[in-house]
């Protein structure tokens, strides 16, 4: 048995996951849980490792006509007409990264002291530093105003990490 790896369609690796497992392949989407705005709320989801990709683990000689017309699935990596294949103790030290990423916190959207901007409402096109959640939908940031420091309480969609994602 040797891992490759399979390229997906856009946002579509839990989708081909979910079918290449129904088929009996054994397959591996390293994920990590992060926050997001959605709807005006920060929610915690569940997003791949590496967008497009996942591993299945297969036998010499597997027939990969099923696997490329398998729904979510783009093709097959390859390197000129070589399947890519990935050593077993890299699919292991991954899974023991997702184990110990899932164990622990999401990744927080914004973090005390990052440097944000104001995309919306009167202080739109301010800069200031970002200082902690103020409920659910709010967020403390320090802005400057006169040239003296002012703390301002902002909705989080108004913000927008500088330099982030």
């Amino acid at each position: 048995m040797t891992w490759h790896v399979i390229h997906t369609k856009p946002k579509q690796e839990k989708r081909a996951l979910e079918n290449l497992q129904k088929q009996d392949f054994e397959c591996f989407l390293p994920s990590c849980s992060i926050e997001k705005i959605r709807r005006g709320r920060i929610t915690v989801s569940s997003e791949p490792l590496f967008p497009r990709y996942l591993f299945i683990n297969l036998k010499q000689g597997t027939n990969w006509t099923p696997i490329r017309s398998t729904l979510g699935v783009q093709n097959l990596v390859k390197f000129g007409t070589e399947a890519a294949k990935v050593p077993d103790d890299l699919i292991e030290t991954l899974r023991t990264i997702e184990d110990r990423v899932q164990s622990s916190n999401p990744e927080r959207l914004f973090s005390k002291g990052d440097k944000v901007q104001i995309i919306s409402g009167p202080f739109a096109g301010l800069e200031g530093i970002y200082q902690m959640t103020d409920g659910e939908t709010r967020a403390m940031v320090l802005i400057e105003l006169l040239r003296k420091p002012a703390k301002g309480h902002f909705e989080i969609t108004q913000l927008r990490k500088i330099g982030g994602r």
